[in-house]
């Protein structure tokens, strides 16, 4: 019956997930091949292109799945109003038809475009017969700031006083004769956080504006459309801003600001015309630091709900100074930070002296909302966050709330945000004690003759609480001292008792004295208690489920881990303690998470000129990007996360731009690593600090490889190997012939001299043996032929053996997977591994209540919202279902299915959407029998390793492969039956 119910539930499970992600198998549909997804530089209707000749791209829809089926031509036209498109006129570009298989990264030709300047466009395909496809639906690009100079216009401005603290209202009234009819653009810089108003209505839905990068290499301006905004007569643009990165220790730069409206109405800049005054929210950190990332104070008493209004007087607030900024703008050309889920809160507890506890039920990076109700006027609420049940606060992630006194009003974080399940709230009720100070002095008025060093005042202080906060539960005042000084009040300090319990609270100089009690009155509800994960808005396209309902878990806790720490336009090590883009996490991640899941294409362009620009002179590379840093901790794996990323960009893509972008800073890289390179093998660099050259990091055991290590010489010797492979291939591809031949004689140097300094051949194992040390040197190609068979069998052995677990850290994670995916004969081990819930392992973290990944395998650490092994999703898509792209034609245009089929599964599935539309594989037991069930995209073809040697039993749609349609054999290689198909869909029964 066990076995009936799995099957069943895989049988519906496969049903709805091809209706969702590809369609039914079979013919379902009579349309005709279309183009849709229409992107132009990897964006869906781009605000701000600052390209003057974009690339267009488009997938095709063919619902018929029509064996052979491809594009043939195209036809694009680009308007500069919709209307154009409809009369075919095309009064920008025509590009006619073009006889192209071309579908992605078309190159625009047409008239040189304007800045701040909507447009419109749309394709006509043509099928594999000739035959024209209907038009597209018409998409729409905006342009950003085309010339530099433009921004001359335009002024950087601050308040003239306040603390950086503080987060700015900026306001500019402006009259208009007539509602726009054409689009208006604010192109808004931001050297810190800003959200941007029109008429009081905020421009768009992104939070934490814009995202983060070296500020000291370049600022993301970020453009809007704000022609519906704005209407005939008085309208107002509005800036609420926040200092956010300026402020932390890696930048420590002015915060300013820079806007420029455009778009045939007046031209609106920012300079000293712009009023402003400090809003009703601050940082409640100085400087931001590690493990003091902090929160936000939102003060209610001042909020004025109308300071972005046409209407509001804005005649008392302050002139905006100018000031300068030295920072290169460029257009926020990738996706932006949103509330990405609405999490209700499952529990709120009263855990007593004023505190109350709300369970989330799992962990998100984001802001809190929550409404409060019969509060007073200066009631003061501080809201801490923790990813653990029984801590109040983690990493000084603490918010504070005060109170207007009126029912329902709520907090919710707005420039900063915090990380956890768990959120404590804890209530004090306030006098303000001015009032108190005020009233003392009468009291003493008349008393004192000249200082004294303490005066009693119980009674004065006891009318006052008396008359001024009933509501506290005081039951008796045993001192109130005043020290006096010149006549007046300097400090006070309260002694009172509370149930019993002795209290004491003071202030100074006009401070707040806070009196805490236990009961809140009315506590919040559940239905007031709402998480909004923040993150960046990546589209999810790719899609992994198997029977085995922990290797989903498995799957779908690295896609929320990976979620939960990519707020800014980068993923971090952790969301709380560091907030820093670790290199090895960007490795990791590019490749088993953001590439195959998501259309992240914007993404991690952006990510590898992160790493170009946090690169030193010398070529070091530094560990994190954005931040520039030089105290991170990392090693060479860290630091060549830029040309890591960049190969798993072209590997998906094809875009040849991004290998164009690292190639130099690569280069500088591979100078370096040669330059402290000593008798053939790469030496410790940066010897005055041994967290310069690590190699493995946090593997089980809480084991790590430290600078002076054999272990990390070895690692980093390693790295330096896979990043020579990486350069050949870049030179290759950008026909570099004389870099091509140095890196190479430089790979065949190093192989051999890394074998002979860390092989054991007695024991066949490299270095002291771990899995991520054989895993490499095959890898690698360290390993010689003769040698590789005794190697993999050491490897295997020790994971079926001495070590049943993936031995292996935050670094050594994309070796060993890469490896494990590589060869099939290993999937049952790789598999029994994943299925393990004892420690270490992934299914140790679940099963103990977790739905993030921890710091380290053991979860009784600091961090429980951690990168340090994602990526393992990437052995579901590639490994298990055989998704895998082809190095030698990347982009998808030509790829492997290579799955594993596991005798424990009843089903495997996977979807990974190419540039070229979405790719498919499933297979699943039917008794005896095996049925793969793969996909391909119009126009694209792939390699089937059907995982049998008996070619004879194998049917394709019920016939021989040498029978069926698109279908073409091989051989036999690595115990599979391989095919090569065209576009369409296929069935292989065997």
């Amino acid at each position: 019956m066990k076995r009936f119910r799995i099957l069943l539930n895989s049988l519906t499970g496969s049903l709805i997930f091809f209706a969702l992600s590809i369609g039914i198998w079979g013919c379902n549909s009579a349309n005709a091949l279309k183009p849709t997804v229409l992107q132009c530089e990897y964006q869906t209707g781009p605000i701000g292109l600052e390209v003057a000749s974009p690339r267009f791209g488009w997938q095709l829809s063919d619902p018929q799945f029509i064996r052979g089926q491809r594009q043939t031509a195209y036809h694009v036209l680009v308007a500069s109003r919709k209307e154009l498109l409809s009369d075919a006129k095309a009064d920008v570009w025509n590009s006619g038809k073009v006889l192209s298989e071309q579908s992605f990264l078309v190159q625009y030709e047409g008239k040189p475009l304007t800045s701040s300047h909507e447009y419109f466009w749309k394709v006509q395909i043509y099928n594999k017969d000739g035959k024209p496809s209907p038009w597209s639906e018409p998409q729409r690009f905006v342009t950003g700031v085309l010339d530099s100079l433009e921004w001359t216009k335009a002024q950087w401005i601050r308040h003239p006083s306040a603390n950086r603290k503080s987060h700015i209202w900026f306001r500019k009234d402006f009259a208009l004769d007539a509602k726009p009819s054409q689009a208006v653009v604010a192109h808004v810089a931001s050297l810190g956080h800003h959200e941007l108003y029109v008429n009081g209505v905020k421009a768009d839905d992104r939070v934490l504006a814009p995202a983060l990068t070296d500020f000291q290499k370049r600022l993301f301006y970020v453009s809007y459309d704000i022609s519906k905004l704005l209407r005939k007569g008085k309208n107002v643009v509005a800036v609420w801003f926040a200092s956010g990165w300026a402020s932390y220790d890696c930048f420590k730069m002015e915060p300013c600001l820079k806007v420029i409206v455009d778009g045939g109405i007046q031209t609106i800049n920012t300079d000293n015309s712009w009023r402003c005054a400090e809003s009703n929210s601050t940082d409640n950190v100085e400087i931001f630091r590690f493990g003091n990332n902090g929160g936000e104070t939102v003060d209610a008493r001042t909020a004025n709900p109308a300071w972005n209004t046409a209407d509001f007087d804005d005649s008392g607030w302050a002139q905006s100074a100018t000031t300068a900024c030295n920072v290169e703008l460029v257009a926020h050309d990738i996706e932006s930070s949103r509330i990405i889920e609405t999490i209700p809160a499952q529990k709120i507890t009263n855990i007593g002296n004023g505190k109350i506890k709300i369970d989330f039920g799992k962990n998100f990076s984001g802001w809190l909302n929550i409404k409060f109700h019969g509060l007073a006027e200066g009631d003061r609420i501080t809201i801490g966050s923790a990813d653990d049940a029984e801590s109040d606060c983690d990493f000084n992630m603490r918010n504070f709330f005060i109170s207007a006194g009126k029912d329902g009003e709520a907090f919710q974080n707005r420039f900063n945000y915090t990380a956890g399940r768990y959120a404590t709230l804890e209530i004090s009720k306030s006098l303000k004690n001015k009032d108190i100070k005020i009233e003392i002095e009468k009291a003493l008025y008349g008393i004192l003759d000249e200082p004294a060093s303490t005066v009693d005042a119980t009674e004065a202080v006891k009318k006052l609480i008396e008359e001024g906060a009933s509501k506290i539960a005081v039951k008796e005042i045993t001192k109130a001292v005043g020290d006096p000084k010149y006549g007046f009040v300097k400090t006070l300090e309260i002694k009172y008792k509370m149930d019993g319990k002795p209290q004491t609270v003071s202030a100074k100089d006009g401070g707040t004295i806070a009196f805490s009690y236990d009961e809140w009155g009315t506590m919040p509800r559940l239905e007031d208690c709402t998480a909004l994960a923040v993150s960046t808005d990546l589209r999810q396209t790719g899609h992994f489920r198997s029977s085995n309902e922990l290797f989903n878990r498995i799957y779908e806790t690295d896609l929320w881990t990976l979620l939960a720490n990519t707020q800014e336009g980068y993923t971090s090590d952790c969301p709380h303690r560091e907030r820093c883009g670790y290199g090895e996490v960007a490795t990791a991640t590019s490749w088993g998470l953001g590439l195959p899941n998501y259309d992240a294409g914007a993404f991690y362009r952006n990510v590898v000129r992160n790493w170009r620009d946090v690169q030193i002179d010398d070529g070091w590379g530094r560990h994190t990007a954005p931040q520039p840093n030089d105290a991170h901790w990392g090693g060479a794996m860290w630091s060549s996360a830029g040309m890591n990323v960049a190969q798993h960009h072209y590997e998906h893509y094809g875009d040849r731009k991004i290998i164009e972008t690292i190639y130099p800073t690569a280069k500088r890289w591979l100078e370096f690593l040669h330059a402290n390179s000593r008798e053939g093998l790469l030496c410790q660099y940066h010897t005055h600090n041994n967290g310069h050259f690590l190699g493995d990091w946090l593997a089980p055991g809480s084991r790590n490889e430290f600078g002076t290590s054999p272990e990390a010489q070895y690692f980093n010797n390693c790295v330096y190997a896979m990043n020579l492979e990486t350069m050949i291939e870049f030179s290759k591809i950008l026909d570099i012939q004389n870099d091509a031949e140095t890196y190479s004689a430089r790979l065949d140097s190093l192989r051999p001299a890394i074998h002979a300094r860390f092989y054991r051949p007695d024991s066949a194992f490299y270095c002291t043996g771990t899995q991520v040390q054989n895993a490499f040197a095959l890898l690698v190609g360290v390993t010689p032929e003769s040698e590789r068979a005794r190697v993999e069998a050491t490897l295997i052995n020790d994971m079926n053996g001495a070590h049943p677990y993936f031995d292996m850290g935050s670094s050594g994670l994309v070796p060993l997977l890469k490896f494990l995916v590589a060869h099939s004969e290993y999937a049952e081990t790789a598999a029994r591994i994943l299925n393990r819930t004892e420690y270490p392992g992934y299914g140790y973290i679940i099963d103990k209540g977790e739905n993030t990944w921890t710091e380290d395998w053991k979860i009784e650490v600091p961090s429980k919202i951690h990168t340090c092994y994602t990526g393992i999703a990437g052995w579901f898509v590639k490994g298990l279902c055989g998704i895998q792209p082809d190095a030698e034609h990347p982009g998808y245009r030509s790829f492997f299915i290579k799955p594993f089929v596991i005798p424990d599964l009843e089903f495997a599935e996977a979807a990974v959407q190419s540039p070229y539309g979405n790719i498919k594989c499933r297979w699943e037991h039917r008794g005896e029998a095996v049925a793969l069930f793969v996909t391909v995209p119009p126009g694209s073809e792939t390699t089937v390793f059907v995982p049998t040697t008996q070619t004879a039993v194998i049917r394709e749609s019920g016939k021989s492969p040498e029978e069926a349609e698109g279908v073409s054999f091989v051989g036999v290689q690595e115990g599979s039956s391989v095919y090569k198909v065209i576009s369409g869909q296929y069935k292989f029964e065997f």
